[in-house]
């Protein structure tokens, strides 16, 4: 009995699935040689070259794909993926309009679209694509909070505050449009109205998906009023929404006020819970440097040296698997400066400021 090219594309997925790339890629070559004018079996080749990290082959075995008239809107949405990783954003805009014809109901990739023109600095753009998703699919509300804050970032406040408003009076229930009308508020440093729209949100059954964000926008307003009691206060009250996960960003906003007032214990406490998240966020690194920051304010120099020390070699670690973290350079330079290590702070500071000038 011969395998027809069905079964070597059930074969070769059935291989993906388990990571054995080498059998699914001959499995799918397979396939391809018995249905050489199809194009999906290309499409799978392609997606095990993703799996390999090899973006350039991909390329060409999607362009096969699409060559032998497979035009599957996943085919796309891959394609525009790939050739963001690549830094081609131009091609994946291209594509990503290719996926909205192909499926004009998915919301999601009229977004992605949208975000893309933003990472592109093209507000107008964004703005457009929104506009065309809000025709088509009248009730995303992710287009309202998103063309909002385009506004905020071109400085069209009021702009931006017509928009989330008008969007809530049609979807009242929608906290991820509250806090995007609080932040638009604080931005604007209209605290009496943000301070009204917060509590009105708070009574929400579902603030407990903002309370962290809303927290650190409260935290805002009251430090701007130089009432940092009160903004510890509302950090710590969204810690009651933490369940089974670490909030980090409160615990991170939470360990540097109290560091600011001086309160070296609450602040190690907040350090430490984020140190044990083991999580390598920028927060968890932060706090790892902070902890023996504390400790040497608090005259334990030998525990703080130690702990720099073992921090430096474990940053270097992560900068080797992670070279675009740059945070992991950034806080074992300044660990280097505690330890009084200056030319190792030096270096990695000129590396710092070469990467900005590029960045510019």
């Amino acid at each position: 009995m011969h395998s027809s090219k069905d079964d070597y594309m059930r074969l070769g997925n059935a291989h993906a699935n388990l990571n054995e790339l080498d059998k699914a890629q001959a499995a799918f070559e397979k396939a391809a040689e018995l249905d050489p004018s199809g194009g999906e079996a290309y499409f799978n080749i392609g997606n095990v070259y993703v799996l390999r990290g090899d973006l350039h082959k991909c390329i060409e075995f999607y362009q096969k794909a699409n060559d032998n008239g497979f035009k599957d809107v996943e085919l796309f949405v891959n394609q525009a993926g790939v050739y963001q990783s690549l830094g081609e954003n131009n091609q994946a805009v291209k594509y990503l309009t290719k996926a909205i014809k192909a499926a004009p109901l998915r919301s999601d990739f009229r977004l992605q679209k949208a975000a893309m023109f933003i990472s592109m600095d093209k507000p107008n753009e964004a703005l457009e694509t929104l506009e065309e998703l809000q025709k088509a699919i009248p009730n995303t509300t992710e287009s309202y909070g998103m063309q909002a804050q385009i506004y905020c970032g071109m400085n069209r406040h009021d702009k931006a505050l017509e928009v989330v408003s008008a969007a809530l009076v049609r979807f009242t229930n929608d906290v991820f449009l509250h806090f995007v009308k609080i932040r638009i508020l604080v931005d604007c440093k209209k605290f009496d109205e943000a301070k009204n729209e917060i509590a009105e949100v708070k009574t929400s059954e579902f603030y407990s998906h903002i309370a962290s964000d809303v927290a650190a926008q409260e935290a805002v307003i009251y430090s701007e009023e130089n009432n940092l009691q009160e903004a510890a206060k509302a950090l710590t009250w969204a810690l009651k929404y933490e369940d089974d996960f670490v909030d980090e960003q409160t615990r991170y906003l939470l360990m540097n006020l109290y560091a600011s007032q001086k309160d070296y214990d609450l602040a190690l406490e907040h350090a430490m819970v984020l140190e044990n998240t083991k999580s390598n966020s920028a927060f968890c690194i932060s706090a790892m440097y902070y902890i023996p920051h504390i400790l040497k304010v608090q005259n334990k120099a030998e525990e703080a040296d130690s702990r720099f020390k073992n921090l430096c070699v474990y940053l270097r670690k992560l900068s080797v698997s992670y070279p675009d973290f740059y945070e992991a350079y950034f806080y074992r330079m300044l660990a280097h400066k505690e330890l009084g290590e200056t030319e190792k702070a030096l270096e990695l500071e000129n590396f710092l400021k070469g990467v900005e000038a590029n960045a510019q």
